[in-house]
């Protein structure tokens, strides 16, 4: 099967066009999965090639694993406060930094935002909300798993975060919702988001 490939970010984005041949089979499952997106088989193979672009093949390198959402949960469940703080911190403090490094050339407010935008997007474990005032940071990630899981993120993130030259986070968190607050004026990068982003 033979199909036109047009690529892009958005309305203002430049596009290509590229002719890609693909096994009858593999067309007849875009083509059905399309159907049921309501969406172009086009937009389907766009938006597949996107994330591999902005994740996938992050994901590879950095060996990530992928579970159902229950069972990660049910790990979360078992581990007991001590543990989940020393796992989310040892694992906080290299992680993110190497991500930002290797993905966005370096340790800035602009990296750690995108790395956010990453974790709320492709980890799925999360939805975020992210407001600026001036150089007032307030970002709200909402979830469903519970306290234990509010505690790593906070463990994971405070670690991630203050990774990041002049920031220093706090955070507020409950059974549903982590809250982090930070000052970004003497950040390295720092380069004010115009308004409230959700993912």
């Amino acid at each position: 099967m033979s199909s036109e490939l047009i690529s892009g970010d958005g309305q203002n984005s430049k596009t290509q066009v590229r002719a890609i041949r693909i096994p009858t089979r593999l067309g007849l499952t875009l083509e059905k999965e399309a159907d049921a997106q309501r969406i172009s088989v086009n937009a389907l193979i766009t938006s597949v090639l996107k994330k591999y672009a902005e994740f996938d093949r992050l994901a590879e390198k950095f060996e990530f694993i992928s579970m159902p959402r229950k069972s990660f949960s049910l790990l979360i469940q078992e581990l007991d406060d001590d543990k989940i703080e020393k796992c989310a911190r040892q694992v906080g403090s290299t992680v993110p930094k190497e991500i930002m490094r290797f993905w966005f050339d370096e340790l800035s407010l602009g990296s750690l935002m995108s790395f956010m935008s990453l974790l709320s997007r492709h980890y799925r474990l999360v939805k975020s909300e992210i407001k600026v005032n001036y150089s007032d940071y307030t970002i709200m990630l909402h979830h469903d798993m519970g306290m234990k899981w509010s505690k790593f993120l906070k463990y994971y993130l405070d670690e991630a975060i203050r990774g990041v030259p002049g920031i220093f986070p706090k955070f507020e968190i409950s059974d549903g919702l982590v809250v982090i607050r930070f000052n970004a004026r003497d950040a390295v990068g720092n380069k004010q988001i115009s308004q409230s982003t959700n993912h």
